[in-house]
């Protein structure tokens, strides 16, 4: 199972944000980080090739973050979310909604449908990331990686025994 996106899958997840859906580089930084944006900037600025492009924070969000892209429920992350929805058409919008139902509540128009959308809680590799990423065209590994091997964090060791031979030959 793949768990990180090769160079492909994260070229097209970076230009999908930056020119298709015209993410603005304030979102884009936000969910980078702003100290990492500027590091990358101090750099570029020292090799004397000026600063980033929305298309290159674009892909350093893409390669930090992975597969979790649209993971977590962050406002910066459901903002993002928000704004890709509203690319999307009515009619998409609608789809989405009918298969995936974000409330009990029964939202008839579809620009009242794609905040509770984006808002919806994510699980990697579940229904809705994957059809919200199918939807947006973006790679499916930015649906999430499942974690499939879990171990728990702590494990007891028992202690190592004196074996009672040594005790009474000692």
């Amino acid at each position: 199972m793949q768990i990180f996106p090769n160079e492909q899958e994260i070229d097209q997840a970076a230009d999908l944000l930056a020119n298709e859906y015209d993410v603005s580089q304030q979102l884009l930084t936000k969910l980078l980080g702003k100290s990492q944006r500027d590091q990358a900037n101090v750099l570029l600025y020292k090799l004397g090739t000026g600063r980033l492009t929305k298309l290159q924070v674009a892909r350093l969000l893409v390669l930090r973050k992975g597969p979790e892209l649209f993971c977590g429920s962050t406002k910066s992350v459901r903002e993002l979310r928000l704004k890709l929805l509203s690319k999307l058409t009515d009619k998409e919008i609608a789809e989405l909604c009918a298969c995936h139902p974000p409330t009990n509540k029964k939202i008839n128009s579809p620009s009242f449908m794609r905040k509770p959308l984006a808002e919806m809680k994510w699980v990697a590799r579940g229904p809705w990331p994957k059809d919200f990423v199918k939807v947006l065209c973006f790679p499916e590994i930015f649906a999430g990686v499942r974690q499939t091997d879990v171990k728990p964090t702590v494990e007891d060791v028992p202690p190592k025994k004196k074996h009672l031979s040594w005790l009474i030959f000692n």
